[in-house]
């Protein structure tokens, strides 16, 4: 799929972010690569048009593969609980356990999310990424937005921000 003014303009963008991509960048017409490599756009602004054309599957896989990225800053106490959450994101996606499953996944180890998340943003991630594939709705776009930025929060954040549309780009098999 071709990314374009008109299926950005579509998605219902805020005006100003809007008006600079068009004035950056007018009557741009390019592949996810493409438009992921574009200097003049924000990272916030490339994740809240791909979230948005990406599946829910590729939302999924792709906030968890962005928690993942940060697992290992999560405390020793909270990382088995966070595994938990990615491996159940994926094991749902594929079909391998049942909505109901991966919720109890999220249940079981709701305890061990409760955490702080200016201090333990990967936990929080993880958590939002397990209630974002749970949730198989318009939200997921949202929640992935946010465990994006849960990820890229936690660290050094041009880099992680980098390794997030890389990701992305494996994600969408690129």
């Amino acid at each position: 799929m071709q990314i374009t003014i008109e299926n950005v303009q579509a998605l219902n963008p805020c005006r100003s972010r809007f008006e600079n991509f068009t004035k950056e960048y007018p009557g741009f017409d390019g592949s996810h690569p493409m438009f992921l490599s574009l200097e003049k756009i924000t990272y916030s602004d490339k994740v809240w048009v791909m979230t948005r054309l990406m599946s829910h599957e590729q939302n999924s896989l792709w906030a968890a593969a962005c928690a993942e990225s940060v697992l290992h800053l999560t405390r020793e106490q909270d990382r088995g609980a966070c595994r938990a959450a990615i491996d159940a994101v994926r094991k749902y996606i594929n079909g391998k356990i049942t909505r109901d499953e991966l919720i109890a996944v999220i249940q079981g180890n709701a305890a061990d999310y409760a955490t702080d998340a200016a201090v333990n943003t990967a936990a929080a991630a993880a958590a939002n990424t397990a209630y974002a594939a749970a949730a198989n709705t318009a939200y997921a776009a949202n929640a992935t937005y946010a465990v994006a930025a849960a990820a890229v929060a936690a660290v050094d954040k041009e880099k992680q921000q980098q390794i997030c549309l890389d990701l992305m780009m494996e994600i969408l098999n690129y």
